[in-house]
């Protein structure tokens, strides 16, 4: 029988949080289930989320960290430090301006005991809107709780449809993993997910179980405010996945992927510039794995048009990301598909 009394390593990644953290740390003391311990890790925070932070310093229970140095090195490098540090016998996530139902882990800990082939347990969300902006709650899998692989999902490797939030994973599945890749924009979660997928089954919960927020300054929001990001960030992801594993057929799946979600970033442009950038939409689809040809306008299309240019800019210059770079090799990565 699994243990349900197994301690439960919460991790929390801490950047500029200073609004919600004190609400996500009451979250964790407050759950029905005791035996947790709560790993913060600062990821070079400027505002005072350190502050709030040392106010727990006397709890043992919840354990501080920082890079060295203090620096910033982004979330999954983050989430990856506290799980090196992490004792507990599962993994609990969280961000750091979610809030957990106060029964979250005592609900999900129970399904490890009842479905022994589950790794991980993740839930439908309660979504709080603090922003301006509409937003469709994505993490709903199913209208019932249900025991399922990643890959028989029929848009997995479109949608990412897994809160951060709500999982609690097996530590042993996590040992040894690479996964704390520099991730230019969102995803680094969906890429967890469908690397741990390899190694058994998850289990949805239909009811939610943490408190999802939208805030004028949370990663949510930045997507929803420029629709260029979530492309980029899925061809990240998608990268990172192909780079991550070793499955020719599997491969395949991911670069047809690739090629979609290309096509989808181009034509994004296509309908902001009709007359000028068609072109080059057009002529894509005639590139057929000719790797040079593609990056050579991709960039070109950046540095032709101003109003393109200021976005790739705003976008950490894409000519220096993954996603550029792989493009340039694309003709190789081709010949899979």
């Amino acid at each position: 029988m699994e243990n349900e009394n197994g301690l439960v390593s919460v991790i929390v990644p801490v950047y500029n949080a200073a609004m919600y953290i004190d609400q996500t740390i009451q979250s964790v003391i407050n759950q029905s289930y005791s035996n947790w311990e709560l790993i913060l890790v600062d990821d070079g925070s400027v505002d005072n989320s350190v502050d709030i932070i040392n106010k727990y310093r006397d709890d043992k229970k919840i354990i501080f960290h920082q890079h060295i140095g203090g620096v910033n090195l982004g979330v999954s490098k983050s989430r990856e430090l506290g799980i090196k540090a992490a004792k507990g016998e599962y993994i609990s996530f969280l961000d750091a301006d979610d809030i957990y139902y106060p029964s979250k882990l005592r609900n999900q800990l129970k399904v490890f005991s009842q479905f022994k082939d589950v790794i991980l347990v993740h839930s439908k969300v309660e979504i709080l809107n603090n922003s301006e902006l509409t937003y469709k709650n994505e993490f709903v899998l199913d209208q019932q709780d249900k025991v399922y692989e990643i890959n028989e999902q029929k848009n997995w490797l479109k949608d990412n449809e897994i809160c951060n939030s709500t999982v609690i994973v097996k530590s042993i599945v996590l040992k040894d993993m690479q996964f704390g890749l520099p991730q230019l924009f969102q995803f680094e979660d969906w890429l967890l997910w469908s690397l741990i997928a390899e190694k058994g089954k998850f289990y949805y919960q239909n009811e939610p179980q943490i408190k999802y927020r939208i805030h004028p300054t949370s990663a949510t929001t930045a997507i929803l405010k420029n629709e260029l990001i979530s492309p980029y960030s899925k061809i990240e992801y998608l990268i990172s996945l192909y780079l991550l594993t070793n499955s020719g057929d599997f491969n395949i799946k991911i670069i047809e992927q690739l090629k979609e979600t290309i096509i989808y970033l181009l034509e994004i442009y296509s309908n902001r510039n009709t007359d000028k950038v068609n072109c080059f939409r057009l002529d894509f689809y005639n590139v057929k794995g000719d790797g040079e040809m593609c990056s050579k306008k991709y960039y070109e299309m950046s540095s032709k048009y101003s109003k393109l240019q200021k976005e790739f800019e705003e976008l950490q210059k894409i000519k220096n990301s993954r996603s550029y770079k792989f493009i340039i090799k694309f003709k190789n990565i081709l010949k899979l598909a």
